[in-house]
């Protein structure tokens, strides 16, 4: 290691002129650029390259005669030199900068396995930043008169670059065992140079979008559209059955250049990204089946519904999802119902519209399903997540939730009568489910009028006695709101009988000042 940081100085004195070493400018810079690498790649503990060596590198390259031999070698050389930085760029991020792990069962290791990997991260990233734009100033300065050789070289930098440094800034976004708060800083400065260098405002910019050099005619394109393409084939290799779980790192990769693609643009990459994300939902663990509903819950929302049912590519998502319908961890349904709710409206007709009578559809298997589970449910974080479900199903189905109405009801008033935590979460998503179902099936709500009264009363009632002292007065509040809310929907569904019904409570020996208050409201409408 001692040998490769002399010769690393060779080098640089070399290029600034220092050295009796007879080769050309060309020859230097591509020896300066090899060395530069295996120095990085040897140093596995990272202990002899470090700031001060990085800082050495930086002021070398803004020497004067650095800069002059560069520039000139960009006349005659500029295909070799161009080359030569997309080999040292690319062969930093892929040497060790997506960590495997040594077996396929994908099992948890410590974060001491990574150390080497966050280390060569973070000297890499800078070395990579200083010398990207480095390269792009010597080139903007040699050619500031001649932009379309200045946009040939720079497109052939970029192509060969972009994809690999898209994929070092998503591999360590966010809180993982292989990366730390220094590597996120240095890939996020160098994400932030790249955007400076092709005039992108951001990530999906760079991804999907034409990036174009500043005052560079329109078909001049640095990036012709977008490098989504190339960040995809660069993950292929390691998303296939027989490798995504030996890198744990390129699924976090994939997911996080996935969600910066939106719809236009997604649906033209489907065949590419579609497998990857059904084999994470596939998986035992639990945090591969998140990851994979992630996936196809930006895909479903990012892909023309027309497009995603070519090759009933939409039923294959359908049948990926509904068999974890039955899952019992709340993580995974909280994950899974969103994404359920989404693909059902590309599988199925909205059954809001129908020119004749409706039949039976999965929205209705899926939410009989859901009933079920709720019905036998004893466990509060589970009631929690199906209760959040409810209000978005019941708006999709619209009448046709009458076809469940019974069974609806009973489940609503079970858990609207039982205490689930100060917070309340699941009466409150009751309420709203309750709103829901007011307003889409109201031809019929007056038959069911007694049930859903009674209910919203004792609701009242319990959380503005004395036994609810627990519950935080903004949390009362917002019960109380939406309570009224359903009350409001209620009259106007029932009308007179209703009326009757508010004018014997008030001032009643069970109400009180909080209750009466709320009754008198929906009785003046307001």
């Amino acid at each position: 290691m001692t040998e490769r940081l002399m010769e690393l100085r060779e080098c640089l004195e070399a290029l600034m002129g220092k050295s009796s070493e007879e080769s050309t400018s060309c020859e230097m810079i591509v020896k300066f650029l090899e060395t530069l690498q295996s120095t990085v790649l040897l140093d596995k503990n990272r202990t002899q390259f470090h700031k001060d060596s990085l800082q050495k590198i930086q002021e070398t390259l803004n020497h004067v005669e650095c800069r002059q031999r560069i520039m000139s070698s960009l006349d005659e050389h500029s295909d070799t030199i161009a080359s030569a930085y997309i080999r040292t760029v690319t062969s930093l991020i892929q040497h060790d900068m997506l960590p495997s792990i040594p077996s396929s069962d994908d099992q948890e290791y410590p974060e001491k396995h990574f150390e080497t990997t966050r280390k060569i991260c973070y000297i890499s990233a800078c070395v990579i930043n200083v010398l990207l734009t480095h390269i792009w100033d010597c080139i903007r300065e040699r050619y500031s008169n001649e932009e379309l050789i200045a946009n040939r070289i720079e497109r052939k930098i970029l192509k060969g670059c972009i994809p690999s440094c898209v994929v070092l800034w998503a591999s360590h976004q966010d809180d993982h065992p292989w990366t730390d708060t220094l590597c996120r800083q240095a890939t996020q400065d160098l994400i932030k140079s790249l955007c400076n260098i092709t005039s992108a405002n951001d990530v999906p910019e760079i991804l999907c979008r034409s990036v174009y050099s500043s005052g560079c005619k329109s078909e001049d394109r640095l990036i012709g559209s977008g490098c989504f393409v190339d960040v995809l084939n660069l993950l292929r290799p390691s998303l296939t059955r027989e490798t995504w779980k030996q890198e744990p790192c390129s699924r976090h990769a994939f997911y996080c250049c996935l969600v910066q693609v939106k719809h236009p643009h997604l649906g033209d990459h489907l065949e590419l990204v579609l497998p990857p994300a059904l084999l994470f939902v596939d998986d035992y663990k639990v945090e591969n089946k998140i990851l994979g509903m992630r996936c196809l819950h930006h895909i479903i929302n990012n892909v023309d519904p027309t497009e995603l049912s070519w090759y009933s590519r939409s039923l294959v998502i359908y049948e990926a999802l509904q068999r974890h319908i039955y899952n019992q961890d709340p993580s995974v349904l909280e994950a899974l119902y969103p994404c359920l709710v989404a693909i059902l409206g590309v599988v199925e007709r909205c059954p809001q519209k129908a020119n004749e009578f409706r039949k039976p559809t999965r929205y209705d298997t899926a939410f009989q399903t859901i009933l079920s589970n709720m019905e036998h449910e004893q466990k509060l974080v589970l009631r929690r997540v199906h209760a959040k479900c409810l209000a978005e199903f019941i708006d999709k189905m619209g009448i046709t939730v009458l076809r469940h109405m019974k069974r609806l009801l009973r489940v609503l008033v079970n858990y609207l009568e039982v205490y689930d935590g100060a917070e309340q979460t699941a009466r409150l998503d009751v309420i709203c489910a309750m709103k829901a179902l007011i307003t889409q099936a109201w031809p019929r709500i007056p038959h069911y009028y007694d049930v859903i009264f009674k209910s919203l009363l004792k609701l009242l009632y319990d959380v503005t006695t004395c036994d609810a002292q627990d519950i935080s007065h903004q949390v009362q509040s917002d019960i109380i709101s939406g309570t009224e809310e359903c009350l409001l929907l209620l009259k106007r569904c029932c009308g007179t009988e209703m009326d009757q019904s508010l004018q014997s409570l008030c001032g009643c020996e069970a109400s009180n000042h909080v209750i009466d208050e709320c009754l008198q409201r929906v009785m003046s409408g307001t």
